[in-house]
């Protein structure tokens, strides 16, 4: 299992909006230098389904799953599933706790090994840091 426990310095409220909000997902998900969100569909309702399709030099990849739990601005759960990076379901735990410092992010994923996804993970918080500092 992967687990990154980033802090924030962001409410736990606005953390959970990256996370939901196409117009912020679109500021910090899968940047990179060759790939861009072509769409985002969200049904943001336990059992709902989202699908995020990124466009890139190799043609574009679906990241899509459903929602599991919601507890908005605490928790939020999914089933994940790229079929171009790894094969399988993984699942997705996200808590958010609000701190001195900002907000705790603790990101959990079962069900994929974490050399595949951890620094993929990593580079997006970064860029996510960067979203939040900037609201």
């Amino acid at each position: 299992m992967l687990v990154i426990t980033p802090v924030f310095s962001s409410s736990a409220e606005d953390l959970f909006s990256a996370w939901t909000d196409p117009a912020v997902m679109r500021q910090w998900l899968f940047k990179g230098d060759d790939s861009e969100i072509e769409s985002i569909a969200i049904d943001l309702a336990v059992g709902g389904r989202f699908s995020i399709l990124e466009r890139t030099r190799a043609g574009t990849i679906d990241h899509f799953g459903n929602y599991l739990s919601i507890d908005r601005p605490n928790l939020l759960s999914f089933t994940l599933e790229v079929p171009a990076h790894f094969p399988g379901t993984s699942q997705v735990e996200i808590g958010f706790r609000q701190v001195e410092a900002g907000c705790e992010m603790v990101f959990r994923q079962a069900g994929v090994d974490p050399e595949i996804v951890e620094g993929s993970w990593r580079r997006m918080f970064i860029a996510l840091a960067r979203v939040l500092l900037s609201r």
